[in-house]
């Protein structure tokens, strides 16, 4: 698998993969972990909160409940970085991101409607911005299709979302201002049977840093590997609906 370029302006490490090894994919069985095991990575992990705190990024661990307390406790206050999996009575999944973006709702909607700005971090191809409008996505490793099933310019995209890895479900995308110069991207996954799903949480998670790493909020220094392996540590909560 061939790496992207780095993503961060200073960065010299692999970046992260292609989007199509990165959602819904998995690693080779050879692959290696860290050299230095996980002690190395929660000091990676502990150097981007850092990071990430000296940027201003907010902790949004009071927006997702008391739940939170217990997820990713080797990571320390990372775990407001990561995104929750949820688990169904019928075998579904709920993956849910929460990312503060210091631009406006208009401008993320134009990086996520836009061809040319959503391939810079998401994926290029068809998606019309309206309701049932077509989605045919199309990188070098995937393809995804669906169909939108909510546009509500510019703060809600919903979209039906099926490829040969990921099972059919829908990922919503809702955007809220929080000030006329900052907002909030909360992204909902929600896969059927069979997800791979901690796979589907590192991707989503890489691909929210490439976009963090385009409006300058992160550096995108940890691989998809670096997040699989914390993503496999994240225990999947339970819906007791």
């Amino acid at each position: 698998m061939q790496p992207l370029p780095p993503v961060g302006p200073d960065s010299n490490e692999a970046g992260v993969f292609q989007y199509g090894q990165v959602l819904g994919s998995s690693l080779p069985g050879d692959r290696q972990p860290m050299a230095q095991g996980s002690e190395t990575l929660i000091a990676l992990l502990t150097e981007r909160v850092e990071e990430l705190a000296s940027m201003g990024v907010g902790d949004r661990t009071k927006d997702t409940g008391a739940h939170r307390s217990t997820v990713m406790q080797p990571y320390g206050c990372m775990s407001s970085m990561f995104g929750r999996i949820v688990g169904t009575p019928v075998g579904h999944h709920r993956l849910e991101f929460t990312r503060d973006l210091p631009v406006s709702v208009d401008r993320v909607w134009q990086m996520l409607t836009d061809p040319a700005e959503r391939a810079t971090w998401l994926i290029g191809g068809v998606l019309e911005p309206r309701v049932n409008g077509v989605v045919d996505l199309v990188d070098d490793h995937h393809h995804v299709t669906g169909r939108v099933t909510q546009c509500d310019p510019p703060h809600v995209l919903a979209l039906t979302w099926s490829s040969t890895d990921a099972p059919l479900g829908e990922v919503r995308f809702e955007l809220t201002a929080l000030t006329d110069d900052t907002c909030r991207l909360r992204l909902v996954h929600s896969a059927g049977p069979g997800a791979r799903v901690q796979s589907l949480g590192a991707g989503w998670h890489a691909l929210l840093g490439r976009l963090g790493a385009l409006l300058g909020t992160q550096s995108g220094s940890l691989t998809f590997a670096d997040l699989l392996l914390a993503y496999e540590d994240l225990p999947i909560e339970q819906d007791r609906v």
